[in-house]
């Protein structure tokens, strides 16, 4: 059995987020980090050593099976077995702690990890497993040492930093986090999750065209992630940039078209940049993925407006109002197009029920932005 199949558990977790997406909030800093030199230096050839001594155990053996079979539950048995014959053996021990992480076992898991600490100061991968458990389990404070001493140890590696972000943001820490994230992505900056992580850390602390130039990297580096274009258009939107949301949305289109939020949206920016002919078409394959958005009726009769396609505009906003009967907007639209096709009273209709729907102190707003 080859070294690092028996460590598989443990890499991997460096390359994979294990850590949940919550921000539960907390109003209090916590204990500052230890400093470097209260640890001892890596210690590279016990590790190999450790590895080498199970590479031919039956147990080893078992629980690399049990990991490719995907079950956990044997899986954990199996580290079990292994780190209870071998006590005093660090790979052992850490490789426990990781499937441990793996089945949430997060107490036996952190236990482990210190076992492995305790006989090798200097094993990476046990630091970030014990940090790792300490966060699933809640404890992200105490987490943040061990991310910081894998850290230390691998320097190279983005994952204990990526760790260390998503600690901090939940405790609040957001400039901290952003730091983190940052760090990772200066030291590996092809990794597109350091990027995808930068981009939420400054979006917490409102940094937004920080936050728009990590994700665009992101997007970047993987352009053909229709999910990750979409987003990034679709942030753009949020910040009114309808004009550079357009690239994006389109690479995201092109490579999901069945996508009816995509195409939603992308007709949107089309429109908004004055590009009626695309937005029209775009909306209406919208229209067509799904004949229940409403969104995409109203921005269509807009479009259509925009045509001079009147009657088909009055088409697209009726059925607006009909799937999204309490928005404003759609009557509002619905109104005007009613008053130029010359129906007056169903447009004083329209033009009541916009009026009734609007938050109050709405239309003094309107009327002194018409002034």
């Amino acid at each position: 059995m080859k070294i690092a199949t028996l460590l598989a558990a443990g890499v991997g977790l460096l390359t994979t987020n294990v850590l949940p997406a919550e921000e539960p909030d907390i109003n209090r800093l916590l204990a500052k980090l230890p400093k470097a030199e209260s640890f001892d230096q890596p210690k590279i050839e016990q590790t190999l050593s450790d590895a080498r001594e199970l590479s031919n155990d039956p147990a080893a053996k078992n629980l690399a099976a049990a990991i490719k079979a995907r079950n956990p539950a044997r899986a954990l048995e199996a580290a079990r077995s292994l780190s209870e014959k071998y006590p005093q053996n660090a790979v052992a021990q850490q490789v426990r702690s990781s499937v441990c992480l793996l089945t949430r076992q997060y107490g036996e898991g952190v236990a482990a990890a210190r076992n492995a600490i305790r006989l090798n100061p200097g094993f990476a991968l046990a630091h970030y497993t014990l940090g790792a458990n300490l966060a699933m389990g809640g404890k992200n404070a105490e987490a943040m040492p061990a991310f910081k001493r894998a850290a230390e140890l691998l320097p190279k590696n983005p994952g204990p930093l990526l760790a260390l972000s998503a600690c901090a943001t939940r405790l609040g820490r957001k400039d901290e986090a952003a730091t983190y994230a940052r760090r990772a992505t200066e030291i590996s900056p092809a990794n597109v999750g350091g990027w995808i992580v930068l981009a939420r850390a400054e979006g917490a602390r409102k940094q937004m065209d920080a936050a728009v130039r990590a994700l665009s990297r992101a997007a970047e580096l993987v352009p053909d992630n229709a999910d990750l274009q979409a987003t990034l258009g679709m942030t753009l939107i949020n910040l009114k940039r309808d004009g550079e949301a357009i690239a994006p949305l389109e690479r995201a289109f092109q490579r999901n078209s069945q996508s009816l939020l995509i195409a939603a949206q992308l007709g949107y920016c089309y429109l908004k940049a004055g590009q009626v002919d695309r937005s029209i078409d775009t909306l209406k394959r919208a229209t067509r993925l799904n004949a229940s958005y409403g969104p995409a009726w109203d921005h269509l009769g807009l479009a259509y407006r925009k045509a001079g396609q009147s009657a088909e505009s009055l088409k697209a906003f009726r059925r607006a109002t009909e799937l999204m009967p309490g928005s404003a907007e759609a009557w509002g639209h619905y109104a005007v197009e009613l008053r130029t096709a010359g129906k007056a009273e169903e447009a004083a209709r329209a033009e009541q029920r916009a009026s009734y729907l609007r938050p109050q102190g709405a239309e003094s707003k309107r009327a002194k932005s018409r002034a």
